[in-house]
């Protein structure tokens, strides 16, 4: 999911979980609003940028090395 892969985000601002929704909201510089589920939830990675979001933000992870080492086999 990408939910991983905001977590590595530069972009990312904040992350927490909203108990009536039942799951972890984000927001980030293209998102400052919310990360959408839809893009949040999905495999697509967020390398263009998207109808909706502020600028031209797209996924730059702060620590490559560390990305990899997380993605399960």
């Amino acid at each position: 999911m990408l939910g991983d892969q905001c977590s590595f985000c530069e972009h990312l601002q904040s992350m927490y979980v909203d108990r009536k929704k039942g799951r972890a909201i984000g927001r980030c510089l293209a998102f400052p609003g919310g990360i959408p589920e839809t893009i949040y939830e999905s495999d697509t990675p967020h390398d263009k940028v998207i109808d909706g979001q502020t600028g031209d933000y797209v996924f730059e992870s702060f620590a490559p090395e560390l990305l990899e080492e997380y993605k399960p086999e």
